[in-house]
This record gives structure tokens, C-alpha cells and sequence, in this order.
């Protein structure tokens, strides 16, 4: 009833000839907030924050931005480490209706300069510990009109974060939403290149009636749709869910797995602003953690603390620890499992899925259940079929035998409408294929 209160749309005839999916987006969150209120949504070291304070500064940052003159045709971008303003800043720019892209804070140099000019943006965010980085190539960034810093040290010139929320209106913003997600590649060669997910994301919130290639019928799109909302499901789902972000928010699996994928759901998100292999241990204890992802090198490092280090935190409300990224070596894997569980875990955690940035969702994935029915599944990525689907084809196109190396097809709402992305062997872009 909330929903369609503020969505207005279910009012007469009209209304529902005019019907706006973008609208109805944007307002599924705000009912739902409203009814999380005071719950935490965030938690990041000493900061603790409700879903009633995170809707609050979501409304004001919209509303700071068009003060600012952004639309939809803008971009965003914003430096900093996994923090409660940085989940705050993606719903923010998406109920301005922009685009927001997160930069990775590891870049410097030409590279660094590169990454952050090749997007365009029309306002820059970014912590204060990055201004000796920004003051040498600001007269290079053409596109940026604002400059607004999170933190105590702003230059003359700039925005002070807090200043710009101060001066804005909490009221909740009436633009037109635009779930702007665009996120950098870190598995390739040279520059990580962008992927511009948004793309499948208005094509499939706004041009439903419009099928792209490979859909016969709205039917495959709601299949795709499905897949897409199925990783509570198949990553912890079940269970009262509490997640630790880990992995940085400038990559893909980091806004997923603490962001896009939890909170609308009411799932709190606690943060860890740069990875500490012992402090994971801490956290999950502390705030009893459910759910996480880390990449392969993360687990492998929590392995190799001392055991004295290991056998002192009670892990027992762990549901799920996925990997992703990189290869997960089998030992690995056993080994995470064989911790989690003398940790006091009933059974093993490790989950794993495989996939590509631009298929904006697994293509394969590997559940406790599958290696204790058949304990060699360990060594694999997992199942295809449960969020995309995927074919293994020689040169001449046809489907592979087992044990036979070919290319990976795959098919998701990612490869169905994301019409370019940015090849990894080039600097130019390509039709998706």
C-alpha cells in the first residue's frame, strides 16, 4: 500500500495506460525503508546506521546532486574505500536518476589519471586521503564541474561532504530512477575497462516490449529477470542474513555482494574499509556475520594466520562464504571449510560462482550440497543453469564433449542487453557478441 501511495500511478484508467516501471522501482525501496526504520542498515568500525538515517541521506545526496545541475545524462564518480557515505552515494546518484561509477583507489599515475577522465564525470566525490592525488590532475579533468570531499581537509575550491548534505533537501526526490550501475573489469589485461550494466538495466526495467537478440517471447525475459534475483537463494538465503563487505566497492562482486544484493531485503551490511585477514575473523564473531564473499587470495590469507590467531573466534554463524574472481583451489576451499567448522559451524560453507562482470550475475554455481553428494565437485565452479545459462563450443560452434577445451557462452540479462562493453585486448569498443 506504501508503494502505491507514493508511486500514484493506480489511481484511474489513465494511470495505468501511463504505467511507469521506473517509478514503481524507485518506490518498492522507499516503503520498505520505511517499515525497516530504526533496523540497522550499515555498520562500518564505530559508525552504525538505521535504514531511517541511510533513506534520509540517500534523499539528500539526489537532491544535493540536481542542486548541483546533474541529470540523467551525467556521470558521478566517486574514490574512496568500503564506508557507510559510499553505499549511501550509489542510491543516491540512482534516485538522481545519473549514472555513478567507483573508481578503484589502488590506480595512480597515468593510469589513475586515465580511469578517471575516461567516464566524464560531471561531479567528483572522493575521501580526503586522495587529494594529493586529484590537485596534480585536476586542470586535465575537463568534465568536472564539483568537487565534493568526504572528510575534515577540503582544498579552497571544493565541497565539503557534509556541507553538501547540510544544504540539501531530505525530502524524497520526484526524478525519474535509473538504476546507474557502470562498473570497472579487474580481470583483464592493461586498464581495467568499464562495463556499463546500466544498460541492461533500463532495457529491462523500462523497454520490456522490446526483445533483444537471443529472446523469443517475454517469457525468456522474465527467466533471465528470475536469475538475476536468485543470489539470496543460492548464497545463504533461508536464514536470518547479516552480511560483511570485504571485497571494495569499486568492483562489481563488492556491489553485489553488499549492496544491490542485501539491502532492499533489509539484510544489514557491515563494512570493512580495506581487507585485514584477522579482522574478518573478529567481525564475524562480533556482529554475527551470515554471509560473505571473498576472493581467493583473501581466503588464502586468513589460512595462513597462526592457529593460535584462528582457533580464538567463535565462527558458528556463518552461513556462506563465497568465492569469486579468481581461481579457488580445491585445498583451499577444504581448508576454509575445515576452519569454519572446528570454529563451530554445523557444516561446510564454501560456495562459489564464476562469472564475467558483464553478465551482471553468475553463470555457474557451487553449493555445499553439491560436494557432499559427490565430493570431487569441489574441484569445479559449480553448476550451470541456476542463474544463467552456459554452452562450451569448439571453432565451428558446436557443443563441446566433456573433457574437451572450447569457448564459454554464455547467456544472462547482462549478455542479452548490454549492446557494447569495452574489449580487454583493445582500447576501442566492440559489438557484444
Amino acid at each position: 500500500m506504501g508503494t502505491v501511495r507514493r508511486t500514484g500511478l493506480i489511481k484511474s484508467i489513465t494511470s495505468l495506460l501511463n504505467f511507469r516501471l521506473d517509478k514503481l522501482i524507485s518506490n518498492l525501496f522507499v516503503p520498505m525503508w520505511d517499515i525497516f526504520g530504526n533496523k540497522e542498515a550499515f555498520i562500518c568500525e564505530d559508525k552504525r546506521v538505521t535504514y531511517k538515517e541511510y533513506m534520509e541521506k540517500v534523499f539528500r545526496i539526489a537532491n544535493g546532486l540536481h542542486d548541483l545541475g546533474v541529470t540523467k545524462e551525467d556521470t558521478v564518480e566517486v574514490i574512496a574505500y568500503n564506508t557507510i557515505e559510499h553505499a549511501e552515494l550509489w542510491f543516491g546518484a540512482w534516485f538522481a536518476g545519473c549514472t555513478l561509477v567507483s573508481m578503484s583507489w589502488h590506480e595512480k599515475g597515468e593510469t589513475f589519471l586515465s580511469m578517471v577522465a575516461r567516464r566524464e564525470p560531471k561531479v567528483l566525490i572522493f575521501e580526503d586521503e586522495f587529494i594529493d592525488r586529484i590537485n596534480p590532475i585536476k586542470d586535465k579533468l575537463r568534465s568536472v564541474e564539483h568537487y565534493i570531499v568526504i572528510g575534515e581537509k577540503v582544498p579552497e575550491g571544493m565541497i565539503s561532504f557534509e556541507d553538501f548534505l547540510a544544504n540539501s533537501s531530505s525530502e524524497q526526490p520526484k526524478y525519474d530512477f535509473r538504476l546507474g550501475i557502470s562498473v570497472n573489469t579487474s580481470g583483464t589485461t592493461g586498464t581495467p575497462k568499464g562495463v556499463r550494466q546500466y544498460e541492461a538495466a533500463d532495457n529491462l526495467l523500462f523497454n520490456i516490449g522490446s526483445l533483444p537478440p537471443g529472446a523469443k517471447s517475454i517469457k525468456d525475459i522474465l527467466k533471465y529477470a528470475i536469475y538475476l534475483s536468485a543470489y539470496g537463494y543460492y548464497f545463504g538465503g533461508g536464514v536470518k542474513m547479516k552480511a560483511l563487505g570485504v571485497v571494495p566497492l569499486f568492483t562489481g562482486t563488492g556491489i553485489y555482494s553488499s549492496l544491490v544484493l542485501f539491502l532492499p531485503y533489509g539484510t544489514p551490511c557491515v563494512f570493512m574499509r580495506e581487507f585485514d585477514p584477522e579482522e574478518v575473523l573478529k567481525l564475524i564473531e562480533k556482529e554475527k556475520i551470515t554471509f560473505t564473499i571473498l576472493v581467493p587470495t583473501m581466503s588464502y590469507r586468513i589460512l595462513m594466520l597462526p592457529d593460535e590467531v584462528k582457533r580464538k573466534y567463535d565462527l558458528s554463524s556463518m552461513r556462506s562464504v563465497t568465492s569469486v574472481s579468481a581461481p579457488f583451489y580445491p585445498e583451499i576451499k577444504r581448508g576454509i571449510n575445515e576452519l569454519f567448522i572446528k570454529q563451530g559451524c554445523g557444516g561446510p560453507v564454501v560456495h562459489e560462482f564464476y562469472a564475467p562482470v558483464e553478465a551482471m550475475n553468475p553463470i555457474t554455481v557451487l553449493q555445499p550440497k553439491d560436494y557432499l553428494e559427490k565430493p570431487k565437485r569441489i574441484e569445479s565452479v559449480g553448476k550451470s543453469g541456476r542463474m544463467g545459462d552456459t554452452r562450451i563450443v569448439d571453432e565451428e560452434g558446436k557443443i563441446c564433449p566433456p573433457n574437451k577445451e572450447g569457448y564459454v557462452y554464455v547467456r544472462t540479462i547482462g549478455s542479452l542487453y548490454i549492446s557494447k562493453l569495452y574489449d580487454p585486448r583493445t582500447t576501442e569498443e566492440r559489438p557484444q557478441t
